[in-house]
């Protein structure tokens, strides 16, 4: 199923999974990896407009985050919950992490769109970390 929805999506699910991966790396794992790439699964099934760059579903993909965080979350084939160790205080620090990645997202785009291109690559770097080039 992942694999479909990522060859249906030019490989753009592959593209943001690893990307938030990588968030989730630099903010010492709100939740597992697991669950992460399930929500980048969850938002090319639900949420992602057709024909949007990559960079535009990593933007739209982490301003949805929090809301995929403080809902359940199902593994796609066998619909096991995959979130159901976390707490709510759990669940409400990592929407939180979530929600400021989603701002310095919108900062780096707007400094992005302005042409400051090394500031926004900065904040962009905030967000995924210094392997962001």
């Amino acid at each position: 199923m992942y694999n479909a929805v990522n060859e249906n999506n030019g490989g753009k699910l592959q593209k943001v999974a690893v990307s938030a991966k990588n968030w989730n790396e630099e903010n010492g794992k709100p939740v597992n990896s697991y669950h992460m790439v399930m929500m980048t699964y969850k938002y090319f099934q639900n949420d992602a407009p057709t024909g949007a760059s990559t960079s535009q579903h990593m933007s739209n993909f982490f301003r949805n985050l929090p809301q995929y965080v403080n809902e359940e979350t199902k593994e796609p084939v066998y619909q096991e919950q995959i979130d159901r160790g976390m707490s709510t205080e759990e669940k409400r620090q990592a929407a939180q992490k979530a929600y400021k990645a989603s701002e310095k997202i919108e900062e780096a785009e707007r400094l992005k769109e302005q042409g400051k291109t090394e500031e926004a690559k900065e904040k962009y770097q905030e967000v995924y970390g210094k392997k962001f080039k």
